[in-house]
């Protein structure tokens, strides 16, 4: 298990800008597509239907202008016959639109009596019959009809229509019109034109969205800023925000509880401090009049009472010392430290209680000499976390330190394999007067952290039960 303490650490899954992206983008473009394909679609459709209604309108026309008498005359299959050139001129003006091609007489049994295409054969059965089967078979009903939009070997669109020829209320010939839909290449174009549109609009409003975007983001990152300086332990930033929407309110009321936290941990330190000088007065007298004592007792089992009695004031006067130090906030003084050296010191400083419970000490330091920070507050920092880690091996052990630079940072590792810490404990062990140990006032991984964070650094714990613990400390290089 792990657990990690930085100054600015946001790790979330989704951001803010993504969730917002996904919110009203993709509605965007599905309202846009389906608008869009719904506009070409219906516009087809009443294109499509308006061009069948003039096609039927036409062959009505024409229908209009061929008596059935007229139809005997046609069965000749002449075109230079009088009655085929007279009905070749009345349809002349249809065929002058663009939109009419093709003007044909059909018999009741579909062969082509008239045809305005000159190079189209008369007297046989006309070709496009299974085509246009279900319009024929209307035709033959007595119905007008229009066929379906349909496209030639030219990529040319076209719709046919078809009116019967009545006599004595029977249907005894058909009037055909091919149209051309030519338009319908300009309503490609124009769905063409139409997504170019849509993707330059999408690409608008994503990049305004993009800037729009800042005037919640920016707020709202200041006050996940702020509310992790909170976190750990930065009280004196004040956090403002000139909105006068309800991120403004939050970052009123996140300050307001900055104040009165502020206000609690100094009133915490000045009862610390006040507690730490009210004992350590008569703690000073005790201890001159237990030396006093120490010099008077004869017998050794008296003098091993006073010994116990040094010991325990010594113990009080830590305890008084670590309150002290845990009130006051760090002052540091950088110096260039040569780590070996520093490190050697510490090891010195254990040097008993390694040798008593047989404890091996490495240090590995990787490819720097020097580094700067303040040597007084990190031998604090170290001490602690080596006296923990000897605690956690009474039957022996090792304690590695290992030192390296990874970029930017100066990275510290301290590692032991004793008996590790319990998962429940992982989460509380930087909280003040937090404490697994019998005799432990719960100040030293506070205070550790404390002087990390006071550094700009930050601090990370990975723990098992029974299989040791390693602390990374890792510092801005300087």
């Amino acid at each position: 298990m792990k657990v990690q303490h930085d100054q600015y650490r946001l790790n979330v899954k989704h951001k803010i800008r993504t969730t917002l992206f996904f919110y009203y983008f993709f509605p965007i473009l599905v309202v846009f597509s389906v608008l869009g394909f719904s506009f070409y679609w219906l516009g087809q459709q009443t294109i499509e239907r308006e061009l069948g209604d003039r096609l039927t309108l036409a062959t009505k026309y024409i229908v209009n202008n061929v008596k059935p008498f007229q139809l005997s005359a046609l069965e000749i299959h002449d075109r230079g016959s009088q009655t085929y050139q007279r009905l070749y001129e009345r349809t002349f003006f249809l065929l002058e639109n663009q939109e009419i091609k093709r003007v044909y007489v059909l018999s009741s049994s579909f062969d082509v009596l008239f045809d305005s295409d000159t190079q189209s054969p008369l007297g046989q059965v006309f070709a496009k019959t299974i085509l246009h089967k279900n319009e024929l078979q209307q035709a033959l009903k007595g119905k007008s009809s229009s066929s379906v939009l349909f496209k030639k070997n030219n990529n040319e669109f076209y719709k046919s229509a078809f009116s019967p020829i009545f006599q004595d209320d029977k249907v005894v010939g058909i009037v055909g019109i091919d149209g051309s839909a030519r338009f319908f290449q300009n309503l490609d174009g124009f769905l063409q034109n139409a997504i170019l549109i849509t993707l330059f609009c999408l690409g608008l409003i994503t990049l305004l969205s993009f800037f729009l975007s800042k005037r919640i983001l920016t707020p709202v990152a200041h006050l996940v800023r702020g509310a992790q300086d909170i976190g750990e332990g930065e009280f004196e930033k004040s956090l403002t925000i000139n909105d006068g929407s309800e991120l403004g309110f939050l970052a009123f009321v996140l300050d307001e509880m900055r104040k009165k936290i502020l206000e609690r941990d100094q009133n915490m330190k000045l009862m610390l401090r006040g507690i730490a000088h009210e004992i350590r007065n008569p703690l000073g007298g005790i201890e001159l009049f237990a030396g006093i004592l120490a010099e008077h007792v004869q017998h050794e089992k008296e003098l091993n009472a006073v010994k116990k009695i040094q010991n325990e004031i010594q113990n009080l006067k830590k305890t008084v010392d670590d309150f002290t130090n845990f009130a006051k906030d760090p002052i540091l003084e950088f110096k260039e430290v040569v780590l070996s050296d520093f490190f050697d010191e510490i090891r010195d400083l254990f040097s008993k209680e390694l040798c008593t419970q047989a404890i091996k000490f490495r240090l590995e330091i990787e490819d720097i000499e020097r580094a700067l920070f303040d040597p007084i507050q990190m031998q604090r920092v170290f001490l602690n976390l080596v006296t923990n880690s000897i605690q956690a091996m009474p039957k022996g052990g090792k304690i590695s330190i290992h030192v390296k630079k990874m970029e930017q940072d100066l990275v510290m590792v301290v590692e032991d394999n004793g008996q590790g810490i319990e998962p429940d404990h992982m989460k509380e062990l930087f909280q003040p007067f937090h404490t697994t140990k019998a005799d432990g006032n719960g100040l030293g991984l506070a205070l550790v952290k404390k002087i990390i964070l006071s550094h700009g650094g930050q601090i990370e714990i990975s723990s098992s039960p029974g299989e040791g613990t390693q602390i990374t400390i890792t510092l801005p290089w300087r």
